[in-house]
């Protein structure tokens, strides 16, 4: 097979060619490492760079740095790297459609030679880097959106895998991280090591007998996670409905308790008498009790029985202490730390029009997962023993202190409220007389007294190029301007009216 087709130095397909002023014009694909008969990994991203116009090849410089990095972290040694646009793009510049249409002729090339649309036995990927990449193969964008969610393409023949290009990655390195679990996920999809389902058996109590029986285990276990699917409304809302509970108290396994889904064999009276008997012992210390994200699922308990349970411990909050920048949500978790496949069924939509067995596994996939990323969390933590005492120590405290304010809400000294009000407003009624605009809330009116009558100097520009008067502006300026000054004292008490309201708790 040729490992590359001959370039076309001479293209005029579209205005690239000069717009930009390239030193290389269609600048080709070419292959790292050597080639695996048996496997075929694209990876493709969106344009060349400067860099790379320079080299005359694609994927060199910073960006070309951490895609090695992120090869590494995949264990991939080889792949064929293109771009679907072969000439140089300015940092900054929107890609234009037509520019991507033009080159496409080359990047079918590229597909063709490498037999993607084949049925021939032989396994192909494609690493799509950014949202051209991702329009040139699924047809879709949004690449946050898809990023880390392998898709099967029928008409490539092919799997799929969207992710951030490195340049966005460059730009923000607090996500880096993320980006390299991601990246190792991809690496775990073209060796054939996703799992097909999570490992995760769940049992279903379908009469009241057997949930009494579960939770007498329930309340002699060691620890365990527990989760909730619901209406799609928050916790305090008039038309919330719990629909199912699971609980997990061993890795790979988990119990969920039908409740008020629309196929639950329990009614209201029976639902009240199964969450009574949980409620027995979720107040207490013991058993060991870990939600992800307890500040939903213990407010559920709150709605429900009006007690909140005594959560020891959020897998969220310690993989957030871990790495703060990493996504949150317990599905990236799952597949980036776990290896699971998606298993996500639509909880942001109405579950009780699904099926409630479908509904009770996704339930207990949930609780599993907690479990399972919970005690990675104490691992990862005990080789970190000051972020895990920080953790211990700080944040667990926290988040019950914030579970019972939110639940209980805050008390507002209403008396002394109101004249801090009056003060502040009386203070705002005089500075705003020093300020010679009609509005001194308006950036515009003060910017055209500094600027335009003033005669001030220009600091800074805004991102619509006006003159700014951002408060480090009026800061700088009032060192040599003291009327100036006037803005920041009129500020200062506006600044305050939005604080208020937290006054005496």
């Amino acid at each position: 097979m040729t490992e590359t087709l001959p370039p076309n130095s001479a293209c005029e397909r579209c205005e690239l060619c000069t717009k930009f002023e390239p030193k290389s014009v269609n600048i080709s694909g070419r292959r790292i490492g050597k080639r695996n008969p048996e496997k075929v990994v694209l990876i493709l991203s969106q344009s060349p760079g400067s860099e790379e116009d320079k080299a005359d090849k694609v994927f060199v410089g910073k960006s070309g740095e951490l895609l090695t990095e992120g090869l590494a972290a995949a264990g991939l040694t080889d792949a064929f790297i293109t771009n679907p646009v072969r000439c140089y793009v300015k940092t900054g510049v929107t890609m234009k459609p037509a520019w991507v249409k033009a080159c496409r002729p080359y990047l079918d090339g590229e597909l063709e030679m490498l037999g993607f649309g084949q049925d021939d036995g032989v396994e192909r990927f494609i690493l799509a880097l950014g949202n051209t990449a991702l329009m040139s193969t699924l047809k879709r964008a949004n690449v946050l959106e898809a990023e880390g969610k392998e898709q099967w393409s029928e008409d490539l023949k092919a799997w799929v895998f969207p992710l951030r290009h490195p340049a966005a990655v460059l730009r923000a390195m607090g996500e880096k991280n993320g980006w390299l679990l991601n990246f190792a996920r991809f690496g775990r999809l073209v060796r054939g090591d996703l799992l097909e389902k999570p490992p995760v058996k769940v049992d279903i109590a379908w009469s009241l007998p057997e949930v009494y029986d579960f939770a007498e285990k329930l309340s002699n276990a060691e620890r365990f996670t527990y989760d909730w699917e619901a209406k799609p409304v928050p916790w305090w809302h008039k038309d919330f409905v719990p629909y199912t509970i699971a609980f997990s108290m061993e890795e790979g396994h988990s119990t969920v308790v039908p409740l008020l889904h629309p196929e639950s064999p329990f009614e209201g009276d029976e639902v009240e008498q199964i969450i009574s008997a949980l409620g027995e012992f979720m107040q207490k210390k013991r058993p060991k009790k870990a939600p992800w994200n307890g500040v939903y699922d213990d407010l559920v308990f709150y709605r429900l029985t009006g007690l909140l349970p005594w959560m020891n411990y959020d897998p969220m909050a310690a993989w957030h202490a871990i790495d703060e920048n990493s996504p949150k949500s317990l599905k990236w978790n799952t597949r980036a730390r776990l290896g699971w496949p998606d298993y996500d069924i639509g909880a942001g939509h109405d579950l009780a029009e699904r099926d409630i067995e479908e509904v009770m596994v996704y339930n207990g996939y949930d609780s599993a997962g907690t479990l399972c990323l919970w005690e990675m969390a104490e691992a990862e933590l005990a080789r970190m023993p000051r972020v895990e005492s920080y953790v211990n120590r700080q944040v667990m405290p926290m988040i019950r202190s914030l579970e019972r304010m939110v639940a209980r809400g805050v008390h507002i000294n209403r008396r002394v409220l109101k004249e801090r009000i009056r003060i502040v407003s009386r203070e705002m009624r005089r500075t705003r007389a020093l300020v010679p605009v009609e509005n001194p809330g308006s950036p515009k009116q003060i910017a055209h007294w500094l600027y335009d009558q003033e005669s001030l100097p220009i600091l800074k520009l805004t991102k619509a190029g006006a003159p700014s008067t951002d408060e480090e502006t009026v800061k700088k300026l009032a060192l040599r301007f003291p009327t100036v000054r006037r803005v920041l004292d009129y500020r200062r008490p506006a600044k305050n009216l939005g604080k208020i309201g937290r006054a005496h708790v």
